[in-house]
């Protein structure tokens, strides 16, 4: 079965490349879906990803010259005469010339700076004005200006304004947008938009940039998307390119490319859909997810009667929103539409298995794009 070759052709050699951004948009595409649905390669990525991290805040300097001469003669047995070899690690500080010592503090200070300014320096994002003024921390900018962590990016009805998060892609601001800058670090690029509308192009590994809403987090899983908050806080993305995840709570939401997601504040993030589904579905989905309770089975009933080959991407996030007594029901229509992988029970299914629920997600995903 496909799931069973996906998991088991690990991509190891490609993890390395992945991480510093080498590889051609398919390949990188291909990776970040295979992260997705492969622990062993996304725990080894991550330890990738912190080393790549740690090793980005050193900075390279040059030693004084004759430093190493200096060092070779405070080395025990390695005066003038001495054939003995002392190994390295055999150093004793507190006999080197009080010179020596003050060369090595100079260079623990100036890294420690240069530490200092780097990760300072990610705490401010540059912003070009696009169109109108555009107001950072309430202050009208030119052409272009800065955003700090802490700070808020406004534009009225006449205004366009383009943010450059690191250098990990851009986000166009839309007009009557507010958003904050959360955090800037290397393991996390985090805004928040409190209303208005963003259109996010992210070149960048999994789950480094991040935008809070009122209703969910915009988790960026290597993609392009338009996400737009309304004034009482309701959500709704569309991505364009790659995998965006919504998470509330102890909820996700997968959204892949041409499909979309509702949110609601207070409620967890609603069921995705692809964008050229029945229309009677997505009406459904949305009474189902965020309707009075008693026209849920109603609503089930038209998704199920309604999804097409394409629509799993729904019907399986279904499995874990329906009560149990519903769930079944829900099992069939999804092996209808695409075959349960070898090994995936409805005993498995109905108590949520997290390892068949992922290979079936993993088993489902050709048919999207068929």
């Amino acid at each position: 079965m496909r799931g069973t070759m996906m998991r088991s052709k690990h991509l190891e050699q490609l993890l390395s490349a992945y991480c510093n951004r080498e590889l051609s948009d398919s390949d990188s595409r291909r990776v970040s879906e295979h992260l997705m649905g492969c622990p062993r390669c996304r725990a080894e990525y991550e330890q990738i990803r912190q080393g790549a991290s740690f090793a980005g805040l050193l900075s390279k300097v040059d030693a004084p010259d004759g430093l190493w001469a200096r060092i070779e003669q405070s080395l025990p047995g390695t005066g003038a005469g001495s054939t003995r070899t002392v190994p390295w690690f055999r150093f004793d500080l507190t006999q080197a010339p009080v010179g020596l010592l003050a060369v090595l503090l100079i260079l623990a200070a100036f890294l420690a700076v240069a530490v200092y300014i780097t990760r300072n320096s990610r705490n401010s994002w540059k912003v070009n004005s696009v169109a109108g003024t555009t107001l950072i921390a309430s202050r009208p900018i030119g052409s272009e200006g800065k955003v700090s962590v802490g700070e808020s990016i406004e534009t009225d009805s006449n205004s366009r304004a383009r943010l450059y998060p690191g250098n990990i892609g851009e986000v166009e601001i839309e007009p009557d947008s507010k958003l904050r800058m959360l955090q800037s670090r290397d393991n996390e690029y985090r805004l928040s938009l409190e209303h208005g509308e963003v259109k996010a192009q992210i070149s960048a590994p999994p789950r480094l940039f991040f935008v809070d809403t009122p209703s969910a987090v915009a988790v960026d899983l290597g993609c392009a998307y338009t996400l737009d908050v309304d004034p009482e806080g309701n959500g709704h993305i569309d991505v364009t390119a790659g995998w965006v995840e919504l998470d509330s709570d102890d909820t996700q939401s997968m959204v892949p490319a041409e499909a979309a997601c509702i949110t609601r504040p207070g409620s967890k993030p609603g069921t995705p859909f692809f964008e050229d589904a029945p229309q009677p579905l997505k009406d459904a989905i949305l009474k189902f997810d965020f309707g009075p309770i008693g026209n849920r089975k109603s609503a089930l009933d038209t998704v199920l009667a309604q999804a097409r080959k394409r629509d799993t991407l729904t019907v399986w996030h279904l499995l874990p929103r329906v009560g149990p007594d519903d769930r079944p029901r829900v099992y069939n229509r999804l092996r209808e539409l695409v075959p349960a992988p070898e090994g995936v029970t409805l005993e498995g299914i109905l108590q949520l298995n997290p390892v068949m629920l992922q290979e079936w997600f993993l088993e489902i995903q050709p048919a999207w794009f068929e």
